[in-house]
């Protein structure tokens, strides 16, 4: 018994329905061989192109690939699933070309296509990319530092880099703006008080290369001190010898000082009470004495007095 015995078909199926049979047979042979056999054309924008240096010397400046438009024929089945990014177009750069924009010819040649496909035309046949020659410069080291010294000390001279200059290498317009390359800045901290070298980093741009990116620092220190003109001061006498006729000695006169030390010292300093100027008297009289400098801070050194000498009356 047919498994379909009890089934009625439409009466447009089951009339002649062998050959409809084979009429969809057939029907479907021939979609399968268009599909697979017959060639149609479509186009693919933005195609990305790979340039190749010619030499170790030559580098692609743009960071962006140059694009073309390419046709490409094929079955229609194999076209549907075929994207821009599945083209593969490769331009190898033969001549020695000028530094700045050059026009590059693509040919079919430099397409590669999955099987079954051929390029059927090309609608961009150049493109412009931008080279430029590799070269080599020496340029200073700019130390940076950041300086958190304490009052009390200052930089004896600028912090120096050793080695001071470094080479580079890169593109030969990149390297024209390039004068001279900067550290990451060193830290000059509070407590520091004595000269100490450090290792700084040179900050590579981007693009270049250098024969060493650290360099040592060398920073140099010394007590800070200004100078101060002290008030007017009376000049005092210290008897050094036993047979000198103190009564003679009836006047000594003024003078005032000129001194230097660190600027909190001085900003603390009582001028009556911790500077003493005077002369020192012996046995032997002396038509002038040399006027002296006491200071009750060590800090605080003279840098000379006005007048350096006085005659006793």
């Amino acid at each position: 018994m047919s498994l379909f015995s009890n089934t009625k078909m439409p009466v447009f199926i089951s009339d002649d329905f062998p050959r409809k049979l084979t009429a969809l047979f057939f029907a479907c042979l021939i979609w399968y061989f268009v599909n697979e056999h017959v060639s149609e054309v479509e186009t693919f924008k933005n195609v990305k192109v790979n340039v190749i240096p010619g030499s170790s010397s030559q580098v692609i400046v743009s960071n962006f690939k140059p694009e073309i438009t390419v046709s490409v024929r094929g079955p229609r089945k194999r076209l549907n699933i075929l994207e821009s990014k599945d083209i593969d177009v490769t331009v190898n750069i033969t001549d020695k070309l000028r530094p700045g924009i050059n026009e590059l010819r693509v040919n079919e040649l430099d397409i590669k296509l999955p099987d079954g496909l051929k390029v059927e035309s090309l609608v961009t046949k150049t493109v412009n990319i931008d080279i430029d020659n590799i070269e080599e410069k020496e340029v200073d080291v700019r130390l940076r530092y950041n300086n958190r010294l304490s009052e009390r000390f200052e930089l004896l001279r600028e912090p120096q880099a050793k080695p001071d200059r470094v080479q580079i290498k890169g593109p030969s317009r990149r390297l024209a703006t390039i004068n001279y390359l900067d550290t990451n800045p060193i830290y000059i901290d509070p407590n520091r008080t004595t000269d100490f070298r450090v290792t700084a980093k040179v900050v590579t741009p981007a693009g270049i290369e250098m024969n060493y990116d650290n360099v040592t620092a060398y920073v140099e220190l010394k007590k800070k001190v200004v100078n101060k003109t002290l008030p007017v001061q009376n000049i005092f006498v210290l008897y050094t010898g036993e047979k000198f006729d103190k009564e003679s000695v009836k006047s000594v006169g003024k003078a005032f000082a000129y001194i230097s030390g660190p600027p909190t010292v001085l900003e603390k300093l009582d001028p009556l009470k911790d500077v003493r100027l005077f002369i020192e008297v012996g046995e032997n009289k002396q038509d002038e004495y040399s006027i002296n400098f006491w200071c009750r801070s060590p800090e605080i050194s003279l840098v000379n007095i006005t007048p350096s000498k006085i005659k006793l009356k």
